[in-house]
């Protein structure tokens, strides 16, 4: 980053040469292109490869944003009392501020405790663990009573933070009382508890006040939580935040809602685990069924393949246990049923999947439709910003039209559930815009890129503004994708057919034998 200075403005430029205007007698912040200006070196070094991320060398991702020319914003800093100061050796901002202004789903976030920075990048693998994840003090100094000048700014902070950058997707108990209100007018008019608590220079009575805010009012279903250390290394204070929602209106957002997701697996899981038998594949007659619990890569895995050091990635083992690499599985799958020519219908099932990667979603998307892509609209600028995958389905390391992909005569369909969140939803939403079968029950939704920050070292995901997936009419999908044949049926255990195959081939053949 490069700066030069006009008086009181200073203009910084980053090393993809679009610039923003830091003006320290107004306090804000003047970008004719706020997405390339937050760009660093992590989506650079994707651009430089050619849309080809390191971490999946199998395919190659190209954006396209409608409209094509940059929208301008202006970030007002002085709304929120955020001072901007400066000097002969440049400008200077808050830590929590750029922090904010440069987080994104892709690069990474800073975090300032007990005299120390603290970096994280949420970034694929680059950096699985960061100190602030294992550093004692860090976890001792979040733990700290704020002087009642921080407690201000934090508060202040937060409002400017969650104002700007907060997707809004759709399922928060607030959104009609947020839409074109400002959080900090929000919290005074209808939550004064919540805001009292946020502006308090007791750590406990903040920290109450962060989890009623990010899973209370603002809690998406998933996307958007608290995501500090404290919920497992300070187990008896969560628990006793938590016996605080009791009675709130916006209890279920969040204490019951994960609760009934949990009950309905436990009585969905034991019948799909009976009919794989073990597996991720199962067929029978015409009808073939793959499943697969998120979209995970075998980062390490598939560079070793490319390298030529090791098999085509089904399985591995990371920090947490055993999993399956999502296009490996997929791509095992098609092939098995490729070998059986009774085959004619493919059932991909997401009953169980809670969402992951999205670029192992496009490659999956690609398999069966020719094409992959994730279209996702800014908060903040109103853009379209559509991102294609082309897969290396030779494994060539050349993206050409010698990748073909086999499998796209097939009858598709798609098994869902309420369980299905994020990618487990958007997939769903892409084949269902392809004409692809949907079956089962009605996804629970998630409609974003998650953006990871923090106030007062309090770290917590939230829905991303630049971010919010929409569909090919422009509408969000945050309330799940629309379900051809419900497979649910009324009694103890409403799953008992979503894994009979032939009642699917049943359902699925008619359909398109209707739709054709």
């Amino acid at each position: 980053m490069t700066q030069s200075q006009n008086g009181n403005q200073y203009t910084l430029t980053n090393i993809a040469g679009t610039s923003a205007i830091f003006d320290i007698d107004n306090d804000t912040v003047f970008t004719s292109n706020f997405e390339n200006f937050t760009t660093l070196a992590y989506s650079l070094q994707v651009e430089a490869a050619g849309g080809v991320d390191n971490n999946y060398p199998f395919v190659k991702l190209t954006d396209t944003n409608e409209p094509a020319d940059p929208t301008p914003l202006t970030l007002n800093l002085g709304e929120y009392g955020i001072d901007l100061r400066g000097d002969d050796t440049g400008v200077y901002a808050p830590v929590a501020t750029i922090s904010d202004i440069f987080a994104t789903s892709e690069t990474y976030y800073v975090v300032y405790a007990g005299e120390k920075l603290y970096t994280k990048e949420f970034a694929k693998s680059h950096q699985p663990t960061a100190a602030l994840d294992t550093d004692p003090d860090f976890l001792a100094a979040i733990q700290e009573d704020h002087p009642a000048d921080l407690a201000d700014f934090t508060y202040r902070e937060l409002c400017f933070n969650l104002d700007t950058w907060y997707g809004q997707p759709g399922q928060e108990y607030v959104h009609d009382d947020l839409a074109g209100v400002k959080l900090d007018d929000l919290l005074t008019e209808k939550y004064p508890q919540i805001k009292a608590w946020l502006q308090s220079t007791d750590f406990k009575t903040f920290y109450t006040g962060m989890y009623h805010l990010i899973n209370g009012l603002l809690f998406d279903g998933g996307h958007t939580t608290i995501a500090s250390r404290l919920n497992t290394e300070n187990q008896p204070l969560l628990v006793e935040v938590l016996n605080t929602f009791a009675g709130q209106p916006y209890q279920g957002r969040f204490v019951f809602a994960s609760f009934t997701k949990q009950t309905d697996a436990k009585s969905r899981t034991p019948i799909r685990d009976a009919a794989y038998g073990g597996d991720y594949y199962i067929e029978q007659g015409d009808t073939a069924m793959i499943h697969f619990d998120s979209f995970v890569v075998d980062y390490n895995g598939w560079k070793a393949f490319y390298a030529g050091e090791g098999e085509r990635p089904l399985t591995f083992t990371d920090a947490t246990g055993t999993k399956y690499d999502t296009v490996g599985t997929v791509l095992s799958g098609l092939e098995r049923a490729k070998q059986n020519p009774e085959i004619k219908n493919i059932i991909i099932d997401m009953s169980c999947n809670g969402g992951g990667d999205s670029g192992a979603m496009m490659a999956i998307e690609w398999l069966i439709n020719g094409q992959g892509y994730l279209r996702f609209e800014s908060r903040l600028t109103g853009r379209v910003k559509t991102t294609t995958a082309h897969f290396d389905m030779n494994f060539d390391g050349v993206f050409d039209e010698n990748d073909v992909s086999p499998y796209t005569d097939y009858n598709f369909g798609v098994l869902t559930s309420n369980y299905a969140f994020s990618c487990g939803n958007a997939f769903p939403w892409f084949m269902h815009e392809h004409n692809k079968m949907i079956l089962g029950e009605m996804t629970t939704g998630g409609a974003c890129a998650i953006r990871l920050t923090s106030a007062a070292g309090i770290e917590f995901a939230c829905s991303a503004a630049s971010s919010k997936i929409v569909s090919d009419s422009g509408e969000s999908v945050d309330f799940g994708c629309p379900i051809d044949v419900d497979l649910t049926v009324e009694g103890e255990n409403r799953y008992l057919n979503f894994y009979d195959l032939d009642l699917l081939s049943a359902k699925m053949n008619e359909y398109y034998a209707n739709s054709h």
